[in-house]
């Protein structure tokens, strides 16, 4: 279901007298269709922010060319330039030089201890084949050591950011057959606003049915970590 779908399918399951049913848009909503607007968007992005974002659907893969002599890449800047980013999956960072081929794992290390081992003295200017990286605590990637070309390809995953539906055909990008849960979700809020405890009951009540699926679904298999030192 897109946006316009979605608050006409809350409007339907409120039961809510006076406002519309088959609502042929959203944009430059009023009175009681903005408040279902409102509810089913803070539905979606309640949903996306629960788990920390760790759905399936909200994870993305990045790939960039080193630049040479260069070890800091802000994730908002190029080579990256991400605009969805919200947080690193530090367990998925690979590297491989272009020449070579032969894929590695980078290794992580805390900024702490990166910072003591290697952002001091001559090992700033020293240039290699990087082998560490760690995160800034402005979530830059920084490579130990910096490399000496632009022939190494860093790739990876990381968590994109909530997204918001504005215009009546944005969908979300969760599995469709889970969308109704937007719905209850807008429901529940709902119900508060109305103080209606049969409106609250029944969104809760229905909620809860989806979202157990939803994480068995979506959120990724517990996994030991590769515990690189």
């Amino acid at each position: 279901m897109n946006l316009l779908q979605l608050v006409n399918r809350t409007v339907m399951e409120s039961g809510v007298t006076g406002t519309p049913v088959t609502n042929t848009t959203v944009q430059g909503a009023t009175g009681e269709l903005l408040r279902f607007t409102t509810w089913v968007n803070q539905a979606w992005q309640d949903i996306q922010n629960e788990h920390d974002g760790a759905w399936n659907w909200m994870r993305s893969d990045f790939s960039f060319n080193t630049v040479a002599q260069q070890a800091e890449y802000p994730y908002a800047s190029a080579p990256l330039s991400l605009t969805n980013f919200a947080s690193w999956d530090k367990d998925t960072f690979r590297i491989y030089k272009d020449s070579i081929g032969n894929e590695t794992y980078l290794s992580h290390l805390e900024y702490r201890h990166f910072r003591d081992q290697f952002l001091i003295g001559s090992l700033r200017t020293s240039y290699s084949y990087p082998s560490r990286f760690t995160i800034s605590p402005t979530q830059s990637i920084i490579l130990a050591l910096p490399p000496d070309d632009t022939s190494y390809v860093i790739s990876g995953q990381y968590q994109t950011a909530p997204s918001t539906l504005s215009a009546d055909a944005d969908t979300p990008e969760m599995p469709t057959r889970f969308h109704m849960m937007i719905v209850w979700g807008a429901l529940i809020s709902g119900g508060w606003y109305e103080n209606a405890p049969e409106m609250l009951a029944r969104g809760t009540k229905e909620y809860k049915k989806l979202k157990a699926g939803l994480e068995h679904n979506q959120l990724p298999s517990v996994a030991v970590s590769r515990g690189f030192l």
